[in-house]
């Protein structure tokens, strides 16, 4: 017994290219956070209000520094990613509006680093810890332009399902099972049947449909009839033989 598959769900409008852009945000989760962890490390816990945002009294010397304005990226970064992976169609519109932001800042910070007199100092790459953070900056850069590009690649109704071609109604049990007449529609995507051959009599097999009918058996011939036998002879009307002629006397 088979049962049809049940019928999908089509997908919400805009979900195209959702689960690549929630890894893009967790990807940028990670490089924002990782400027964090580095201020905490250099500076401990006396930065953490500088990086809530509410005061500049412990700054970390470096390229790049954590405040109040990166908390709110990162608070809506976090909502982008669980939003994408939700599938929220919103977030693409979104993350491309936040990235862009965010690039924006990151571009500024590397023309100061590498244009007029910081570029003759080692500031931007000098020591190990100043050349992370200053490649954050890039990968920030980055990240935005591949989530622009899946954006806008993706972008377009989202497919259709595909339903088998051969789908019933599943089968209820203790009813009759459903066979098609020739008053029932055929099934989806299959051509109407046409009619079928005419009934053959009993034990001969029917005969195909583009077969021609056989023409009518000839009757036999009946046998001839025999002529027939004179009244006047003897034994004639009973159809008994004649009897012998007597031999004549001697």
């Amino acid at each position: 017994m088979a049962f049809a598959p049940p019928p999908q769900n089509p997908p919400p409008k805009g979900a195209r290219g959702l689960p690549g852009i929630g890894v893009l945000m967790l990807l940028q989760l990670l490089v924002q956070g990782s400027v964090l962890v580095y201020d905490l490390v250099q500076g401990g816990l006396d930065y953490l209000p500088d990086a809530l945002g509410f005061s500049y009294d412990h700054l970390v010397p470096g390229p790049v520094g954590f405040f109040g304005s990166d908390l709110a990226f990162l608070l809506a970064t976090a909502v982008l990613m669980f939003g994408a992976f939700a599938g929220g169609g919103w977030v693409r519109a979104a993350a491309v509006v936040l990235g862009a932001v965010n690039a924006y800042g990151a571009v500024t910070q590397l023309v100061n680093l590498f244009t007029g007199p910081n570029l003759d100092h080692d500031f931007a790459y000098q020591p190990v810890g100043h050349l992370l953070l200053t490649s954050t900056l890039a990968l920030t850069v980055l990240l935005f332009l591949i989530t622009a590009l899946v954006v806008a690649v993706t972008r377009g109704p989202s497919p259709a399902p595909a339903y088998p071609a051969a789908a019933r109604p599943p089968f209820v049990p203790g009813q009759a099972a459903p066979f098609p007449g020739p008053a029932q529609a055929a099934p989806w995507g299959a051509p109407a049947p046409g009619p079928g051959p005419a009934p053959a009599p009993w034990g001969a097999p029917a005969p195909p449909s583009s077969t021609p009918p056989a023409p009518p058996a000839a009757p036999a011939p009946a046998p001839p009839a025999a002529p027939p036998a004179p009244v006047d002879a003897p034994g004639a009307a009973y159809a008994y033989p004649p009897p012998p002629t007597a031999p004549p006397a001697s």
